[in-house]
């Protein structure tokens, strides 16, 4: 229970293992947030092929203190084993914090927003808060990336998922998820296996939470219509981030 001790909120980022420039991105961005609304990060990892990059991870951890690495290859097609290994994690170490905020880091957020969001989540029920896809169609050709085969999967459909990049939700909720994840067959689709037929499994339902995923068209996020936004390249994450949360920062109290 140490790491999430006294905090209020876990913030959950998923980078590369091989990218501590974005990790070190998002600290002094929206880590500088961590104080006034009383949270902590957690970036969890699987294992590089490379000695060299995971001895840098060490050193990293050992620095910030901020990394969950797991004993998985850290790949897109093992996003499904990162998902259940800080599932699994926040259901041992950080089941008493209020709310997990769970973000990929091509993601923009209003920090005000977002917060003020986390601490209206219902306490009481199963659910996850994020933008879903309703009755999609299982891909069955083979030429596409996310071919998946009548024996892996028979149905025509996928019951209701969440897109993974942004969802929030309470420990609760992920322990849940974490608890039905070894009862079902495995797909490796991440979005719609662990926040789809997992969560059907565990009983979960699902609450919208406003996410814009056109990472050219801005203006809803600018203008507060929306909380998250994906975004292109790192000086647009930059800059959206400086466009709605510079000013938070110059304020003196906190909002905890």
């Amino acid at each position: 229970m140490w790491y999430c001790r006294k905090r209020t909120y876990l913030v959950v980022v998923l980078t590369r293992v091989s990218e501590p420039g974005v990790r070190a991105a998002f600290r002094s961005t929206y880590g500088r947030f961590k104080e006034m609304f009383n949270f902590v990060i957690l970036f969890p990892l699987g294992l590089s092929n490379s000695t060299d990059v995971n001895a840098d991870v060490n050193r990293e951890h050992k620095a910030y203190g901020d990394i969950l690495q797991s004993d998985f290859v850290d790949s897109y097609e093992n996003l499904t084993i990162k998902t259940y290994s800080f599932s699994n994690y926040i259901r041992e170490r950080c089941a008493q914090v209020r709310a997990v905020l769970k973000v990929d880091d091509d993601l923009a957020w209003n920090v005000g927003q977002m917060f003020d969001y986390l601490s209206k989540i219902n306490q009481t029920t199963k659910e996850l808060y994020c933008r879903t896809v309703k009755n999609p169609l299982v891909n069955r050709d083979k030429r596409e990336r996310w071919y998946i085969s009548e024996s892996d999967y028979p149905y025509k459909h996928f019951p209701e998922y969440c897109l993974s990049p942004v969802y929030a939700a309470t420990p609760a909720t992920i322990s849940a998820l974490a608890e039905a994840t070894n009862k079902i067959p495995h797909l490796w689709l991440d979005d719609v296996w662990s926040l789809g037929i997992v969560a059907y499994e565990a009983g979960v339902s699902f609450r919208q939470l406003s996410f814009n995923v056109e990472r050219d068209i801005h203006q809803p996020f600018l203008n507060g219509s929306v909380i998250t936004q994906y975004f292109s390249t790192k000086l647009d994450g930059l800059q959206l981030f400086d466009a709605v949360n510079a000013k938070l920062l110059t304020q003196p109290h906190a909002f905890a």
